[in-house]
């Protein structure tokens, strides 16, 4: 039946029995409802032995078999029926997991946790959750995961129901524990959000990332890039903001960091991916800090730190989600920034592959290599670097592509650049005047991410379907010539320079004596 956990808090923390006891009372409340939503693999696996024969038993009496992986059914009355909703079990499990939790307690039974986090999964719907579910979530499985050091399998449990929410409401997890304070600076946030068996677990992780990287070089880099994966399991938010803190003084660090990722669960790789863009300022902590050194022109260190290793990142993990970093990127587009643009260009460069096709390593190219430039993707990556082929992440280049074409991002970035292209220079401010050479500089900037980005998007090497290609996708989300011009206050220069790869499909298809796509027949 029901139970009162008035003052349970303050007795789990004092008397460890409590805190067991609290736990059990969990783990019956919700037996039926997981017996019933999730696949009981132990009796499938290890038939349960007569204990007269030499089988195990449980506390209490209860047979457990021999090598029994899940608990046997309990008897008792249960809160919870077997069509129990996710409302339901959080509302009823509000108190006793507050108290084990802000206690600590449940860090001596992962097995109620992973229990829980297998049938949380069944009861979460695609796409979203409610507000009681999301503060359920938000106070009690993702905290939790900071009081078992060491243990990967809990972070793939938590990462099953994550991985069915979108990029905003797990953000929005990592957020909450991040602006509750990390470490000791939890301590000193008033009123303190976070439970103090959590603090310590984020203390004794920041101890150990420190001096794990102390220790890091070129000689040890595997054993001790295992040593981090393994610290980051339990607390990840704590460990790569570390690191990349590291990063942003030592650029060095970038590719050996990277190659340790390998290592670490799906979950730290997401984590990983919302510290990044924290760290580049989409988050209220770092958006004071200066993005360009002192000469007020180019871009400040920690800053290009950032941009060479979001790159080589998302080159080495194409499947982590990249659409928040993108629409930071386009909200700073709209306000009228480009600081960051160099964060997009390195994406396109590195993670996409398109080095060669960047103008500033082609500036002193010989007459031989200008002639390459006008023949395929192949013929201008090999005159590029002067016959040397760098190698690609093909996997990488198709995920950034397939990101930029969902809800016609790439598209977006287009139009809000071909905006701020005019206005870098005629705009006028209240502010100090800029310098003529960093007009200069983001007028460039803005020109070959122009450049680059269209030929990435209108790239037809990888289509397979003709009719859901590049050209077909871009030509889906692009505007007509004269809506470009008309409704986006696009120079007429750029829209045709938009336009152009249409023009040339459409071309190409007549000529052919195809039928012509409806999409490409307004460039006809």
């Amino acid at each position: 039946g029901s139970a009162d956990f008035n003052g349970a808090q303050a007795v789990c923390s004092l008397y460890e029995p409590a805190g067991r006891a609290v736990c059990s009372w969990v783990k019956k409340a919700i037996a039926p409802a997981y017996e019933d939503r999730v696949r009981n693999v132990g009796p499938e696996l290890m038939s349960s032995a007569d204990p007269k024969k030499g089988g195990k038993k449980q506390k209490g009496g209860i047979p457990a078999g021999n090598f029994s992986l899940l608990p046997k059914p309990i008897i008792e009355k249960t809160t919870l029926p077997v069509s129990t909703t996710l409302g339901e079990l959080s509302s009823t499990l509000a108190s006793p997991l507050s108290a084990v939790v802000t206690s600590g307690a449940i860090r001596r039974d992962p097995r109620l946790y992973c229990m829980l986090c297998r049938l949380i999964k069944t009861l979460v719907p695609e796409g979203g959750v409610d507000e009681s579910t999301y503060t359920f979530l938000r106070t009690f499985l993702v905290p939790c995961m900071s009081l078992f050091p060491s243990n990967p399998s809990i972070s793939t449990e938590l990462w099953s129901i994550l991985a069915k929410l979108p990029y905003q409401i797990r953000y929005g997890f990592y957020g909450s524990s991040r602006l509750a304070g990390l470490e000791k600076g939890a301590i000193r946030t008033s009123p303190r959000a976070k439970a103090l068996p959590i603090i310590e677990a984020e203390v004794n992780t920041g101890i150990d990332v420190r001096y794990t990287l102390k220790r890091l070089s070129k000689e040890n880099i595997k054993d001790m890039g295992r040593q981090l994966s393994k610290i980051s399991h339990s607390n990840p938010i704590v460990v790569f903001t570390t690191i990349l803190n590291q990063i942003e003084s030592y650029d060095n660090l970038i590719q050996m960091m990277v190659d340790t990722f390998i290592h670490v669960t799906e979950l730290s790789l997401d984590v990983l991916g919302y510290c990044l863009l924290v760290a580049l300022g989409g988050g209220d902590s770092k958006g004071g800090r200066s993005k360009l050194k002192e000469d007020g022109v180019n871009a400040a260190q920690w800053l290009s730190s950032l941009e060479d290793f979001a790159g080589a990142f998302y080159k080495k993990f194409p499947n982590v989600e990249m659409q928040g970093l993108l629409s930071y990127l386009v909200r700073r587009l709209e306000q009228g920034e480009i600081l960051e643009l160099g964060v997009f260009r390195t994406l396109l460069k590195t993670a996409g592959s398109y080095g060669f096709a960047d103008c500033e390593s082609t500036a002193g190219l010989s007459e031989t290599q200008l002639d390459g430039r006008a023949g395929s993707q192949q013929l201008k990556r090999e005159t590029s670097d002067f016959g040397i082929v760098e190698k690609f992440n093909r996997k990488a280049s198709i995920k950034l592509r397939s990101v930029l074409q969902d809800h016609d991002v790439g598209v977006v970035i287009l139009i809000l650049l071909s905006q701020i292209r005019t206005r870098i220079i005629y705009e006028i401010g209240n502010s100090t005047p800029k310098h003529i050479k960093l007009i200069g500089s983001r007028y460039d900037s803005c020109q070959m991410v122009l450049s680059v980005l269209i030929d990435f998007l209108t790239d037809t090497t990888e289509d397979q379907n003709a009719s859901s290609g590049s050209i077909s996708c871009y030509a889906s989300a692009l505007p007509e010539l004269s809506e470009l011009h008309q409704s986006f206050s696009v120079e007429p220069s750029i829209a045709w320079m938009l336009c152009r790869p249409l023009i040339r499909a459409a071309m190409f298809e007549q000529e052919e004596e195809e039928a012509v796509p409806p999409n490409l027949e307004p460039y006809l």
